[in-house]
């Protein structure tokens, strides 16, 4: 019986890593993107900043 449970358990735990590996790695693409659209962001703000300055000379 112990031996029984000892492999639900393993296979219980396989599943919980499995689950956790795969919500790690939607996550990391998540933050991908919104690093992504950060880096856009930024430099359309130092473009913009850029015609400011020009126009405020």
């Amino acid at each position: 019986m112990l031996e029984e449970q000892k492999t639900w358990h393993e296979g219980v735990n396989s599943s919980i890593v499995l689950k956790h590996e795969s919500e790690l790695i939607r996550l990391r693409a998540e933050i991908k993107q919104a690093e992504d659209l950060i880096r856009k962001v930024d430099a359309e703000i130092d473009l913009l900043q850029a015609i400011y300055d020009r126009m405020n000379r």
